[in-house]
């Protein structure tokens, strides 16, 4: 009996110094670390919502603009349809009698206005003296016409003429010559040959009559001629 009674209290101890043991291994692991050296756990962030975008300004709906017309291009003239070429044969008779050709170039400013310049050369023979002398006479001038109608034009010209000029003292032919001006006033009348050529006929008078001017005061210049493009 005393047998049986000591086996158990054996046994009642080592039972109790098993429950003992595992108590103190517990209180160890729920105990906390006694320095800074702890583990901390990371922190979850939580993310934030970006804040939502405003809707993007519906644009004003654009109102059609009415289209634009466009001037129509003026189709430019060639050159060579502004110019005209002519020239014309005049002729004086009289004491002082002159043969004169004119050949000429035309540039058109307006359908009605034109400007141009004119080359001359005359024959004379002057029957003013007791002997006939004959000479010849050279010069150029500039010119302006307008078409009132398409057989009328009215006629502006300045000319200068180089002179051969007699010497009554030594009844002879100066040697020197001179540079005679001339402004002529006047018309034509036209008249249409075939395609775009034209005949002439032209009436001038001389406003300045100048001293040296071999011609009398208020003399009319006779003229025909001919005309391409005019």
């Amino acid at each position: 009996m005393k047998k049986i009674s000591f086996i158990l209290f054996i046994a009642f101890f080592c039972l109790n110094g098993l429950f003992a043991q595992n108590d103190t291994v517990v209180l160890d692991r729920t105990a906390k670390p006694a320095d800074s050296a702890q583990i901390v756990k990371p922190v979850e962030l939580t993310p934030v919502a970006k804040p939502a975008e405003p809707a993007p300004a519906e644009k004003p709906a654009e109102v059609a603009k009415p289209a634009e017309k466009k001037a129509p291009k003026k189709n430019k003239t060639p050159l060579m349809k502004k110019l005209y070429f002519g020239g014309s044969f005049g002729a004086t008779f009289g004491t002082y009698s002159s043969i004169r050709i004119n050949p000429l170039i035309g540039y058109k400013l307006t359908p009605k206005l034109s400007v141009g310049v004119k080359f001359q050369y005359e024959h004379i023979k002057n029957k003013q003296y007791n002997t006939t002398y004959e000479y010849n006479n050279y010069g150029g001038s500039f010119f302006a016409r307008f078409r009132l109608i398409k057989a009328l034009y009215l006629h502006a010209e300045y000319a200068m003429m180089s002179f051969e000029m007699y010497d009554p003292i030594n009844n002879e032919m100066s040697s020197n010559r001179e540079m005679v001006p001339f402004l002529f006033l006047g018309g034509g009348y036209s008249k249409r040959l075939a395609g775009n050529s034209w005949l002439n006929f032209q009436i001038l008078f001389d406003v300045i009559n100048h001293s040296n001017s071999p011609y009398r005061s208020n003399e009319p210049f006779y003229s025909v001629g001919v005309g391409v493009g005019f």
